[in-house]
């Protein structure tokens, strides 16, 4: 990323937009930032980074109060950065929250923040992203930096870049973690140790479940032994399952020999059935041929009426043509009728309009002298109009050149009052300078005193924090103590019971031994001392019960023992960065702070803030007078520049009306020389125009109307006589038609034995009704058939046959039933039984299977888990095992750098060494001193030296993740202060080291108040305040 422009407006210090154009530096890639305490240097950082990120580029800057206190209640805070990424040209313009008036009524308004991201294309903006969210991750993903990586390794704050050679290996840690987004292997770390913590729970669980499907197996009665662990109950599984499965057999052959019995049976049952329905059907079907035959005479009649409809419907359509053709006829001699009628009276208007017509036809000379008045009248009426226009114009310029030559000397008199009132006001310019200065210093010490009560309140707060967590950590403390001995109690009742039971199942065991016999458990043939009964009953259920009791005791004593260990390392955290703030709060105000006695302290910086707060007030106030006094002498200067525009103006006004006077005067006497009658006005010509006009248009709407109605009447009277012809000749057709057409149907009835028309309209019939009938008759007629032959089947099938007995045959059939169903019944409990051993006996196999591959996982998981949290001999986890080899590669690119700040005296290595009381190892950083060749700590370096290692590990870190990120382009640097430490040999090695980075086509930007660096550096970047806001500007020498 290399910077283009900066434009800051209402931003900081700056009230005005201020411009830095980094292009202006040519073949410059080094520049200082200079100007007076507070003025605005690091302000320009901050502006860089708050258009990226939308945050300023230290912690201590809060993005919400970058808005400039000199700005206007209308002036937007705003900032645009435009800059250059893998040959590409972009710019974001970014604005913070902030208050703004209301569009409507009195008040004001928040305004969200705002951002935009640009391409620049051939000098054309095109829109990337317009929301804050799509623009943040736009840049994340074009930078390849995040916020932290990027003020890290680009924008360096002040003070910012020491911590990480200062730092404690645990912050050093932090910092690298948000560099190289390390949390990954801290999370792999934690899921290691989840998984292994996780197969040790389901192990334990394994041994519940083979302990569980153990005491579900039924054993029979005749099994009276012991089952002392799963690995001979399985054994005795095994021969239940084999007993059970030979006595299934065995019913099974039974079962069998049943079921056949019951088929043969079954066979003569339903061959009876089947006779039975036979009878049953021969019965049926007489019945049916009886009433069939009685129904016989009623089918007879029906097919006489279809016969004769058949022959009435072959006639229908010689009636149907007689009455189309009669219909048509009738409706011709109507049509006929009217036609003659119509006729009739076209005739007679004919005869009229054709005289009217020929007489208007005559009038055309009278119309055409009309039309030429008209046209000489408004050619008159033009002239007129002009010359009043004219004659107007002429008033009002007159009018208007005595209006304005008033004014032109008023204003002559102004411009005169506001040059004697700016003379007066110069005299307050240099005492305003003055006061400036005095109000930069108060506010310089007055932004140093909010730091220390800041960071003062943060020490409170985190003190009553520290505080909370103590009182936390006593309360579980003592919790998780009571807990751990109730726990404890517990194990020992279930250790009792669990003895209790093993005695009671030994001295079972022992009544039954013999002297003389061996043992089962132990194989000895003498039992000098057998166990005894205690009188006591242990069931599995009581053991069961106390064994859930302790678990779910012990899943709550985890938990507290969980929350005991969180609570006391939130308290360890805390303590540290109550130590660290209180550190960091005494080097920032110079007073050893006592927490005891910390009401004081901030009494104390209180009071000194109020009182330089109190006399930035009164220079607050002064300088508020003294720019009220320059921005009236502003706006008097900007009122004289009006005035003389304003008068020049007048001028040329005047001498313009004038001029146009004459030449209106010249147009009008023009106009009044072509006009016929000079004494008419505009409204007498134009009252004659319109009388002619009228006269015109009546005569010619007559003429038009009458020639429209003569040649539409003549031709309708042509169209009319046409179909008065057309229809007579139809008629003529249409009489002979109907004539052949009646003939045609009463010869059809003739032929059809129809005596008269009546007769056939009886014998009429719907086509639907036609169509029932002749199916009734034909199912009439095929059910009889198919009846008849059925009934002459079965009388011959069951010739010399007898109805058979079924209620003896059902019962013998259903008491075999019963019999099979009792022996099924009995088979089915067999082998549920055994389903439910071999299921046990599977489930235990499985089980042994799971638990030995959960076993081998472990073996493996769990040594993973411990060295990657760092549970070894290095005392180093993977995370910080990872962190070190980023870190090796940080040191190696720094000390290149260092080694030549340092002329060879130091070295940067990663510390070996073992940390002490189980911390963390692997991150610590010492110095090797080429001078006395020992190993020490970087925290023994000056001043100086510590900040050339810490200048050195900042590029050095830049190199590593610009090497280890694609796409990332680390083009710019950025440092605020830290030369002001070193000597003139260090200043000159570090500006050498520098120099070199230029060769490398870097951009360096740097903040220092050094004077060998602004003598050495050509290119300035100058800062300079004033009491309306500082000003910004490059120079390059």
């Amino acid at each position: 990323m290399r910077a283009i422009t900066l434009k800051m407006s209402a931003f900081g210090p700056y009230k005005d937009e201020q411009v830095i154009d980094f292009s202006q530096m040519g073949e410059e890639k080094l520049f200082l930032i200079t100007g007076p305490t507070g003025a605005g240097k690091t302000t320009v950082f901050d502006a860089m980074c708050f258009a990226l990120y939308g945050r300023a580029s230290g912690d201590d800057r809060d993005h919400d109060t970058l808005r400039s206190h000199f700005a206007g209640v209308d002036q937007q805070t705003e900032v645009s950065f435009r800059f250059q990424l893998h040959q590409k040209e972009f710019e974001i313009v970014r604005a913070p929250k902030q208050l703004k008036r209301k569009a409507r009524g009195e008040g004001y308004t928040e305004q969200p923040p705002q951002a935009e991201i640009y391409q620049i294309i051939d000098g054309d903006r095109h829109l990337l992203y317009g929301k804050v969210k799509e623009v943040n991750e736009a840049v994340e993903e074009m930078l390849q930096l995040d916020y932290e990586q990027f003020r890290k390794m680009v924008m360096i704050p002040q003070g910012e870049f020491r911590r990480l050679i200062s730092e404690n290996s645990k912050e050093r840690e932090e910092i690298l973690q948000k560099i190289f987004h390390t949390y990954f292997y801290e999370q792999m770390t934690k899921r290691l140790a989840e998984e292994s913590k996780s197969i040790q729970h389901q192990l334990e669980q394994i041994e519940n479940q083979e302990q569980q499907e153990i005491s579900y197996i039924n054993w029979p009665e005749d099994y009276n032994i012991d089952h002392p662990d799963s690995k001979q109950a399985k054994k005795n599984l095994l021969i239940l399952i084999e007993n059970t499965e030979k006595v299934i057999h065995q019913q099974e052959k039974e079962l069998q020999e049943k079921r056949q019995q019951q088929q043969n049976s079954q066979d003569k049952y339903y061959q009876a059935k089947e006779l039975q329905t036979l009878f049953e059907e021969h019965d049926q079907r007489k019945e049916e041929l009886n009433e069939l035959n009685a129904k016989q005479r009623e089918i007879d009649n029906q097919k006489q009426k279809l016969k004769q409809a058949k022959a009435a419907a072959s006639i229908k359509p010689y009636e149907q043509q007689a009455k189309v053709r009669q219909d048509e006829l009738k409706k011709l001699e109507n049509d006929l009728s009217l036609k003659k009628e119509e006729q009739r009276q076209i005739h007679k208007s004919y005869n009229r309009i054709e005289k009217e017509y020929k007489i208007t036809k005559e009038e055309e000379p009278q119309r055409e002298k009309l039309r030429e008045s008209i046209r000489s009248i408004k050619e008159q009426l033009e002239k007129v109009k002009q010359a009043e226009e004219l004659e107007k114009q002429k008033k009002e310029l007159a009018n208007a050149y005595h209006a304005e030559k008033p004014k032109l000397d008023q204003t002559d008199q102004r411009i005169e009052q506001l040059e004697k009132e700016i003379e007066k006001s110069d005299e307050d310019i240099t005492r305003s300078q003055q006061l400036t200065e005095q109000f930069y210093e108060f506010n310089a010490k007055l932004k140093e005193f909010e730091q220390i009560l800041m960071k003062a309140d943060k020490l409170q707060q985190e003190n009553e924090q520290l505080n909370k967590y103590r009182i936390q950590y006593r309360n579980v403390l003592k919790e998780y103590e009571n807990d751990e001995r109730y726990v404890e109690q517990l194990r020992e009742e279930l250790r009792k019971l669990e003895d209790a039971q093993r005695n009671e199942k030994a001295a079972l065991l022992a009544s039954e031994l013999t002297d003389g016999e061996a043992c089962p458990v132990c194989g000895s043939l003498h039992h000098p001392q057998k166990a005894e009964f205690n009188h006591t009953s242990i069931s599995d259920e009581m053991i069961n019960s106390k064994r859930t009791q302790l678990q779910q005791r012990e899943q709550k004593y985890k938990q507290l023992q969980k929350e005991y260990v969180d609570i006391k390392s939130q308290g360890t955290s805390q303590n540290q960065t109550v130590e660290h703030l209180q550190q960091e709060l005494e080097a920032l105000s110079g007073v050893k702070v006592d927490l005891k006695e910390f009401d004081q302290h901030i009494k104390e910086w209180t009071h000194e803030k109020e009182g330089i707060s109190t006399k930035r007030h009164e220079l607050d106030k002064q300088l508020k007078e003294l720019k009220q006094k320059q921005e009236k002498r502003n706006l008097l200067k900007e009122e004289l520049n009006k005035a003389k525009k304003d008068q020049q103006h007048k001028h040329e006004a005047l001498q313009n009306l004038k001029e146009q006077g004459v030449k209106i005067q010249s147009q009008l006497e023009s106009v009044r020389a072509g006009l016929e009658n000079p004494v008419d006005d505009y409204q007498v010509v134009q009252e004659r125009l319109f009388k002619t006009e009228y006269e015109y248009e009546k005569r010619m709407n007559k003429w038009d109307e009458l020639q429209k109605d003569y040649e539409k009447i003549k031709e309708q009277k042509q169209t009319l006589d046409v179909k008065v012809e057309s229809v007579q000749n139809q008629l003529q057709t249409a009489q002979a038609t109907y004539q052949e057409a009646e003939q045609s149907f009463l010869s059809e009835l003739k032929e059809k034995d129809f005596v008269t028309v009546e007769h056939y309209e009886q014998a009429k019939m719907a086509e639907a009704d036609m169509e029932r009938s002749e199916e009734q008759i034909r199912a009439f007629e095929e059910k009889v058939s198919i009846t008849k032959s059925r009934y002459d089947q079965l009388s011959v099938q069951l010739k010399e046959k007898e109805r058979p007995d079924l209620e003896t045959l059902e019962n013998t059939l259903k008491q075999m039933n019963e019999e099979i169903d009792a022996k099924t019944k009995h088979i089915q409990d067999q082998q549920l039984q055994l389903d439910r051993h071999l299921s046990a006996s599977n489930r235990l196999h499985q089980l042994a299977e799971e638990k030995q591959e959960l076993e081998e996982t472990y073996f493996d998981i769990g040594e993973l888990a411990k060295l990657s949290r760092g549970d070894n001999q290095l005392r180093l986890s993977f995370e910080r095992y990872v962190l070190s080899s980023f870190l090796d590669e940080i040191l190696f690119q720094a000390n290149i750098r260092l080694d030549q700040m340092t002329d060879h005296r130091y070295q940067l290595r990663r510390s070996d060494r073992v940390a002490k009381r189980g911390a963390q190892s692997g991150l610590d950083i010492e110095v090797i001193d080429h001078y006395t060749g020992q190993n020490r700590s970087v925290k023994t370096l000056s001043g100086g030296e510590g900040f050339k290692a810490a200048l050195s590990l900042a590029l050095g870190m830049a190199d590593v993740v610009q090497a280890h990120s694609g796409g990332v382009e680390l083009d710019t640097l950025f440092i605020d202060e830290g030369f002001g430490t070193l000597d003139e040999l260090s200043l000159e090695q570090a500006l050498n080291c520098l120099s070199d980075l230029q060769k490398g086509n870097r951009m360096l930007g740097i903040i220092s108040h050094v004077q060998k660096l602004k003598e050495e550096i050509r290119a300035k970047l100058h800062i300079e305040p004033s009491h309306s806001g500082s000003k910004v500007s490059l120079t390059v020498f």
